[in-house]
């Protein structure tokens, strides 16, 4: 990770840590979601979303960092737009989530 972001050093294996985590999750509600009570599921996309919308805010920080060139980024692009995609996928996925799945 370039030290130009200005980040801790932690942030590296905490998102890809944090990654996992997410994928895994999504997976699960998707592969067990039958088993599950509906406000478990809830609860799991929500949680994940939100952490999704989280990482990939850090993911716009370092994108439009000054400092840090574009091939240092995935995909050696400098415009943030594989966050964007996925900070709108986690937004959608929350909102529909919230919509379809309205609690008693």
């Amino acid at each position: 990770m370039n030290s130009a972001s200005e980040l801790p050093s932690f942030f590296y294996p905490l998102g890809i840590a944090m990654e996992i985590a997410i994928g895994s999750a999504l997976l699960m509600t998707l592969i067990q979601g039958q088993k599950m009570t509906r406000k478990m599921q809830h609860n799991i996309i929500s949680a994940t979303s939100v952490a999704l919308i989280t990482m990939m805010t850090v993911a716009f920080y370092v994108h439009f960092h000054p400092d840090i060139p574009g091939e240092v980024l995935p995909m050696q692009i400098k415009p943030p737009v594989v966050p964007g995609m996925f900070m709108l996928f986690a937004i959608v996925n929350l909102l529909a989530s919230r919509k379809f799945n309205r609690l008693p």
